[in-house]
């Protein structure tokens, strides 16, 4: 019956698809079962397995809105490694030995050998490297030989962090809590299967994961980081190969969190970054002043089947290895202990005696418009210098010594306390006391006075000198100086008592006295803040009760400025009449950048042209300085002027750098209709930082500092026959900036970095003229041709033989954009008004 024959072989057809999809359900099971079985991994003594090593890490900048990259340097290693079981301990763990040989590094021009292939029988790395692993994977300890470089031992560091992971099952996936030489976070590790006779580990965290650096200095919000490692488990339980990929941005270096971020990507986008990492063209927007710094970086080993060592080798390699000598410790304290070493040995290519020649024989022009950028860098070089060879300080007694006669004194000062101020020895305060504080001449003195704001020292014994300047100067000038000073060292001092002491007799003693005393007491006291002071103990010395308007209106000020205390303000019912305006400029871009305030007061009565006219005019100027989202104010400077019929009120100016007080002068009183200035020059160093993390293979160094040169005058013109008076402030600041992103591999630096500097005023005016009954308000601009680049850069070290007689070449700059601006003088704002009731 054919129906019934159909139906047969229907039936038939069924019965084999049925038996083939068992067959290759069971095949698929029992290929999962295999795999599924490497839980562990199989250690075997005196086993070797060979590894080829390829790794390329870049330095470039990334936009900040959008988290493009631009052009940069580029460093490419090759190297073979070698990982020899030499002992399988009681606790399901194994101790290796690791060595680097035939390794090569190239910029993508030049290719140089880490050994001499025409001396080196042996290319191997220095000397090798042991560490602990368990079956699961994980990385326990690392062991450096102290006679190994520390360059050596970056790299090693990072190859055999590329052999951390952690064995999961198929499928599944587990979040736990790692330290390996990024640092101490959260990792979230899956499984899934991967080539017929291997499994693969992926490992992945960003910086929200972590909970501390190697780097004690770094914190989650200081850089984006993302990271990803993809590790080969052979079915035979050895690791086949492994793929770190890792990005790392500089994105804030607030010591704290900020409330917002300052970029609007969430994620770095690292597949685009490795198709991107070869190309020469740029992929974020030409202004430096928009861009972060960051580091993007791939290693990967891959390896063959494990084989038996020679016997040779096994004992070679037994024979390096001493417990006693060698340092030991988790991937993450190997990082700390390897960094630390790396900073000296980059402290040791600084060459000290040529930069301060350099510095000192061209003083008088080091501090230049043309020349600020690259003296505040030398200076902030010989600082470094000196903190980590602290002997070195003697350097400067020549200087110091030279300048205590010279009546031109002051620029050289500058130079030689700004390195000083920086210096935290006791040697460098006894410096700082002998040639700087304790000088007689006034020019030394002065610009110690000045310096020792920013001073890094913690000394009882500068702050008994400075005292004695205070009291026996016979310079109100000086005495003033003197004081301000004291109380900023009294606010980093961990014994200010004795300052405290000082500065709250001179409170009790100003209440009966001229209000610049009064005022001075304040602002040290504000300079000494809330470490030395409570606003109880503040409010207790009762300058409140002074007879003086200006002092009353002062400790309001520093109330809130230094103390954060609200505090009732001072009526200003004498000048029914008063106009006001501020002004605001900005500089720069999201990531580099200035912001220049001005404000300008004019207030009267309305008996102008009479002798009971009242008049106060005041002007304050601030600049605040914007680096990779750390906002400071650099500069601050006010002038005020007044007189309530035929008594003063008001006649000072002040100036404030990086939150303390510097100087406060008194305008004379009734003037002579003559136009007067007092000028004020300083460099101070603003802020620094330095954060160190693994990028693939090696530490990547990121690093930025602004600084401050500031030329500043304030004006004035008082005609008590015309009832007038005009103040005004220039306060010309250059904010000098750097960043660098640095890759350091022995013989190759290789970088990018940002660096300029913005230099304008913007300055308040203000007067008032009661005779003609007119008052004035206006804000002009002047700023001097700015420049920020972006620039790449390379330096290859050159040796006779290998590791000896090693003296780095010229370096090699790329410059990608710039970001520039021509010098203009323009007026911002200006206005009269007639002194009338209800007057517009």
């Amino acid at each position: 019956n054919p129906t019934i024959r159909r139906n047969e072989r229907h039936t038939s057809a069924q019965k084999m698809m049925r038996n083939s999809l068992v067959a290759l359900l069971v095949v698929v099971g029992l290929f999962h079962a295999c795999i599924g079985d490497v839980s562990l991994l199989s250690f075997k003594k005196n086993w070797e397995n060979v590894y080829s090593v390829n790794s390329v890490l870049d330095s470039k900048g990334m936009n900040s809105g959008d988290g493009k990259r631009t052009s940069g340097t580029t460093a490419t290693l090759t190297a073979s490694m070698s990982i020899l079981c030499l002992k399988l301990r009681s606790n399901d763990t194994a101790r290796f030995s690791m060595r680097v040989k035939d390794a090569k590094l190239s910029d993508g021009t030049t290719t140089s050998n880490l050994f001499n292939p025409k001396r080196d029988i042996d290319t191997h790395l220095g000397q090798p490297a042991f560490f602990i692993q368990k079956n699961t994977g994980e990385i326990l300890s690392v062991s450096f030989s102290p006679q190994d470089k520390p360059y050596y031992k970056n790299l090693k560091l990072g190859l055999i962090n590329s052999l951390h992971t952690k064995i999961v099952p198929i499928g599944s996936s587990l979040t736990f809590q790692d330290r390996d030489v990024v640092g101490d976070h959260s990792t979230r590790v899956t499984c899934q299967p991967g080539s017929p006779s291997t499994q693969n580990l992926r490992k992945e965290f960003d910086q929200s994961a972590f909970s501390a650096f190697p780097d004690p200095a770094l914190r989650p919000h200081n850089v984006k980081l993302q990271a990803k490692t993809e590790t080969q488990v052979h079915k035979q339980g050895f690791i086949a190969s492994s793929t770190v990929t890792q990005v790392v941005a500089m994105v804030n270096i607030n010591a704290n969190a900020p409330k917002a971020a300052m970029n609007s990507f969430n994620r770095l986008d690292m597949v685009s970054m490795l198709r991107e990492s070869s190309h020469k063209g740029r992929f974020a927007s030409d202004e430096p002043v928009d861009l972060f710094l960051s580091s993007f970086g791939t290693l990967s080993i891959v390896g063959g089947t494990p084989k038996m060592a020679a016997l040779s080798s096994i004992k070679a390699v037994e024979a390096e290895w001493n417990e006693e000598e060698s340092f030991t410790g988790d991937l993450f304290e190997a990082a700390h202990h390897v960094q630390s070493l790396m900073v000296k040995e980059r402290m040791d290519s600084i060459e000290i005696e040529d930069i301060l020649e350099d510095m000192f024989e061209d003083h008088r022009e080091a501090l230049t418009q043309e020349n600020a950028e690259e003296t505040i860098r030398l200076m902030d070089l010989a600082i470094s210098w000196i903190n980590y060879n602290p002997q070195d300080v003697s350097l400067l007694v020549p200087v110091l010594e030279s300048i205590q006669d010279d009546e031109e004194a002051e620029s050289i000062s500058g130079l030689a306390f700004y390195i000083l101020s920086g210096v935290n020895t006791e040697e460098s305060s006894d410096l700082f006391i002998e040639y700087g504080i304790q000088s007689h001449n006034p020019l030394v003195q002065k610009a110690a006075l000045l310096a020792v704001h920013s001073a890094k020292f913690d000394s009882e014994e500068i702050m008994q000198a400075i005292t004695e300047v205070y009291e026996n100067s016979e310079s109100e000038d000086y005495r003033s100086f003197a004081i301000l000073a004291l109380g900023s060292v009294a606010s980093r001092s961990s014994s200010p008592q004795f300052a405290k002491e000082v500065l709250i007799r001179e409170a009790s003693e100003s209440l009966d006295s001229h209000q610049e005393r009064a005022v001075d007491a304040i602002f040290a006291i504000g300079n000494a803040g809330p470490s030395v002071f409570s606003p109880e103990e503040v409010l207790e010395l009762n300058f409140q009760s002074h007879s003086s308007v200006r002092v009353q209106e002062k400790l309001v000020q520093v109330l809130q400025d230094s103390f954060d205390l609200e505090y009732s303000q001072v009526s200003d019912s004498d000048f029914p009449f008063s106009k006001s305006k501020t002004i605001t400029y900005s500089l720069g871009g999201k990531t580099i950048g200035g912001s220049f305030k001005a404000d300008g007061f004019v207030g009267t009565n309305f008996n102008c042209n009479q002798t009971q006219f009242n008049y106060k005019v005041s002007g304050d100027a601030s600049v605040s300085v914007l680096l990779f989202g750390r906002s400071e104010e650099a500069v601050s400077a006010d002038a005020i002027y007044g007189q309530k019929g035929n008594t003063l009120l008001d006649n000072a100016a002040h100036l404030k750098v990086f939150g303390k007080i510097v100087k406060s002068i008194s305008f004379p009183g009734l003037g002579d209709c003559t136009a007067k200035s007092y000028p004020i020059a300083q460099a101070s160093p603003g802020f620094s930082v330095s954060y160190t993390v693994f990028v693939s293979v090696v530490p990547i160094t990121f690093s930025a500092s602004a600084s401050l040169k500031l030329q500043l005058s304030w004006g004035w013109k008082v005609c008590p026959r015309g009832l007038s008076a005009q103040v005004d402030i220039t306060p010309q600041a250059t904010l000098i900036f750097r960043g660098d992103a640095l890759i350091d591999l022995l013989i190759i630096k290789a970088g990018t970095g940002l660096q300029g500097s913005l230099a304008a005023a913007i300055v308040p005016k203000a007067y008032v003229q009661g005779n003609q009954c007119m008052v004035g308000l206006g804000v002009d601009l002047v700023q001097q041709p700015l420049g920020v680049k972006f620039s790449s850069y390379v330096q290859w070290k050159k040796c006779k033989l290998l590791i000896f007689d090693c003296k780095w070449g010229d370096q090699k700059e790329y410059v990608w954009f710039q970001w520039n601006r021509p010098a203009q003088t323009i007026s911002l704002w200006k206005q009269d008004f007639k002194i009338i009731k209800g007057g517009k």
